[in-house]
Parts: C-alpha cells; structure tokens; sequence
C-alpha cells in the first residue's frame, strides 16, 4: 500500500515529538484528523517485529457519539487507509484490521454515548488510542485511559515500542478541563497517573488561523474556503470565528471578558528574556491569595510581563519571604525594588498594627499605591492591548504567565446576571485569575493611566485618601 502524504508543519512537529499525550488544535479544515490517522498508520508500520516477523498493534479511536464517529473519523480513516487496499472492516465489532505487508494492526472505534462502550473502553489493553475532538470528551475517560495505553504486547520478548495517546480539536474554552490540562501545571493525579515514564508527558501543537499566511492545509482546501465559512457564518458570535476560523480558544460562556481586545497575538511565542539595560517594575494584589505581577516597557515602549507569583492561603510575611528568593534567582541582573500595589494595603488590619506597606518597605522595596479608580486601571491595560508599535502589539506576555493569559481568554469577566437578559455586573468577578490582573492593572496603570479620565498626575486620589498622590516614579520609564 502506497499513500502520498505531505504533513503540515504542525503536524510534522507533532510527528517528530515523544511525548507521552500530544494533542493538536487549529480551525476547521486544517488536516488534523488526517494527521492523527497518518500517525496511527506510522506507529503501526513503525513498531517492534515479533517472532514472526509481524508488527502488532491495538489502537482504540474515540469520538463522542456514534452518529459523529461513524460520519467523521470512520470516513476520514477509510478515505485514507481504504479497507480494499490496507485490511478488513468488521461492522459488527466497530473495528478495523489493517493488514499490509509485514503490519498487522487492530483499530477498535468507540463512541461514548454507548454505556457497553465505555465499560469495555475501560478495561482494553491497547497500544495506543486517538480522541478526535477531544474537548466534547468526558475528562474521565480520558484520565482512565491513560493506564490502558503500553498494555498491549504480542510478544514479552520484544521491545515496548511506541505507545501513548493522541488527540486533535477545535480549540475548548479557557474554563474547560482540557485548557488547564495543556496550560496549566498537570494535576497531581495526571503526575501520579504517569510518574514512572522517562519521557516528556505532554505537549499541545496549536495551529494558524486559517486565514493567516501560514494557514495550513489550503491546498486541499476549495478556494477562499475560510472566506465562504465566514460570509455563511455571519449571523454567528466573534468567539465562533475565534475558535472555528483563527483557532484560538474559546471565551467563557457565562459571562463577558473583560478584555476583548485580547488575541493571541499578545502572548510570545517563546519565554521572554528580560532586558538588562530596563527596570523592572512589580504590580502587587493583597490578600489571603496574593499576587505579584512583573512589568518592564522597553525602549521601543513595548512593555513585557516577565512572569507572574502567585500563592494561596498565604498571608504577606510569608509572600514577601517567598517573593524575595524569587526575585533574585529569576531576574539575577535586576535589583528589583520598585512595586506599585493596592492601595488598601496602606491599612491596618484589626489583629495586626503593620500595614501591607510597611512589611514590603521592611524588605527595601520602594512600595506605592497604585490607581484605585477601576476605569484607570481597566483602560489602562486596553491602551496597551490596542497599541501598535512598528506593527508589534503594545503589550507581549510571557507564555508562562498562564494565570494572567487565562484570564485575558475570557475568565477575567463581567459576570452575567442571570435575572436580567444580557445584563452584566459593573465590576469583574473575583476568582483565581482575578487578582494577577489585579496586579498588573497596578503597575500598568501608574505609568499608562495618565490622562484617563482626565487627571493627569493627579490621578490615584480616589477611595479614601486625603491628597492625591502625585506619580514619581525612582527609576526612567521608557516612553
């Protein structure tokens, strides 16, 4: 059997890792599931001879329904490994015996709204296992199946081989399992789940809008076909052509983002390096989850969030015990002193004399409140987010900031109030990405709240304080 097959250059990367979990997610049409079946054929051509000569594989491939495995991934892998030229298709078991040459190898499909499915899926030994559209998977499953892969050996005698799990998607939404499983660290139980491979555990290939100039697979494409999925898709929501088109996550549904301005655009590529001839600056949030947000604008006016601390359950003694060490392992060429924080940490507590500001000055930093008004705060995160510069974004995140990136996706909201339509509150929600972007509103809106609102310098004199306080800062700014 002969098949012509050029991968894209996501999919060739996505090939050439050994990750134990890959997954891809691009937009419509951008070859994805043709990748996974091209990576199954190539595991299967790929693996370890038994004493016969013969390469054996167990593959189970899993879609959400039956009515979406039958319509889609079974089409896809007989358009591709056509069961009159690579093997024998067996209705009745749901399963595929491809069969060429010296390869013989079982591809077993299952839906997951059949009760018997999921039973038998749970307690297969198999070599490997592809979910197609993997965000409409139950987490459960998946987490299940993670101890099912590497179980199939035809022979004891010989090697493992290749083994783990593949899955491609339209990108979920950032409050979904699966955004935190590839964005955020891996829970312990995924750690626990895994902890005795000597080999990456997981990795996520994100491919280009579709109607970028890296848009991949438009050749096998019709003509302008992302332009004709947007002109008959006109009456769908801005986060649907986010996800559908430009393949980027999805907002929160329950709820307004904050930032709408944000794109993927913001978030680098690679991990940003400081530079050693700007200051860094420190945006800081209170409270029993504190959060510490790392800022320089370059020269260009481009500012960097370096990186973001963050603890819970954790009062300011130990955060600042904690952010000191930090400061100096992760920014060695940087005296770190400057912090802009919420102004409520000029206040005593009831069972503590000292102030938020006070323990921070103990440590020698140079702490100042931030702004208070919220429109200053907010707007002056937008200025950054609309900002060009030379065809650069005004603002570039760090990609391990993952709380202030999830956030920016959509869980840094306006929450809906649910007895009023599309009416939602004034203020965003408190939750776990609240209070990095609390920290960066801090910083930012020192040195780009500016003119918001009217108030030149005297912009922070809002909220309780006596005077205004007037912004001076101790080291240059760039801009």
């Amino acid at each position: 059997m002969e098949i012509n097959y050029t991968p894209s250059p996501t999919v060739r990367d996505f090939m050439l890792d050994d990750s134990l979990i890959r997954a891809i997610q691009g937009p419509y049409g951008s070859g994805k599931s043709v990748g996974m079946v091209m990576e199954l054929l190539r595991r299967a051509a790929s693996a370890p001879p038994d004493s016969r000569g013969k390469r054996k594989t167990r593959f189970v491939i899993i879609r959400n329904t039956f009515r979406m495995l039958n319509d889609t991934t079974i089409k896809t892998v007989f358009e591709w490994v056509p069961p009159t030229r690579a093997g024998k298709w067996l209705s009745s078991k749901n399963t595929y015996y491809v069969n060429f040459k010296d390869v013989e190898s079982e591809w077993m499909f299952r839906a997951l709204d059949d009760p018997d499915d999921i039973r038998n899926l749970l307690s297969l030994e198999v070599t490997g296992a592809w979910i197609n559209e993997y965000r409409e998977i139950d987490p459960n499953v998946f987490v299940n199946l993670i101890g099912r892969v590497g179980r199939f050996r035809p022979d004891k005698d010989i090697p493992q081989g290749w083994y783990g799990i593949i899955m491609d998607t339209n990108p979920p939404p950032v409050d979904s399992y699966w955004y935190n499983l590839f964005e955020d660290e891996p829970s312990d139980e995924i750690l626990a789940l895994t902890a005795a491979i000597d080999r990456p555990l997981l990795r996520l290939f994100k491919q280009p809008s579709g109607l970028s100039e890296n848009a991949e697979n438009v050749d096998n494409l019709p003509p302008n076909y992302y332009e004709t999925l947007l002109a008959a898709n006109a009456d769908k929501s801005r986060e649907w052509v986010n996800v559908h088109v430009h393949g980027k996550y999805g907002f929160i549904q329950d709820g307004k983002p904050v930032y709408p301005e944000f794109s993927d655009r913001h978030v680098a590529d690679n991990a940003v390096a400081p530079n050693i001839k700007a200051p860094i600056a420190v945006g800081m949030d209170f409270g029993l989850t504190p959060a510490a947000v790392m800022v320089q604008q370059q020269p260009s006016g481009i500012w960097t969030v370096l990186d973001e601390f963050t603890h819970d359950n954790c009062g300011i003694e130990r955060f600042i015990e904690m952010l000191v060490p930090y400061l100096r392992q992760k920014f060695p060429d940087h005296d770190i002193r400057d912090i802009w924080a919420d102004p409520a940490g000029q206040h005593r507590s009831q069972t503590d004399e000292k102030t938020c500001f006070m323990s921070l000055r103990a440590a020698k930093f140079r702490v100042r409140p931030g702004p208070q008004d919220p429109e200053t705060r907010l707007g002056s995160v937008r200025r950054t987010l609309n900002r060009l510069v030379e065809g650069k974004p005004g603002i570039i995140i760090d990609k391990n900031c993952r709380k202030l990136i999830k956030g920016f996706y959509g869980r840094y909201r306006y929450r809906r109030i649910k007895t009023q339509g599309e009416f939602f509150d004034e203020k965003p929600e408190k939750n776990e990405v609240s209070h990095p972007h609390d920290a960066l509103q801090y910083v930012l809106g020192a040195y780009e709240g500016r003119g918001i609102k009217g108030q030149g310098n005297r912009r922070f004199g809002k909220g309780g304080f006596s005077k205004p306080v007037v912004v001076k800062p101790q080291f240059k700014v760039y801009g």
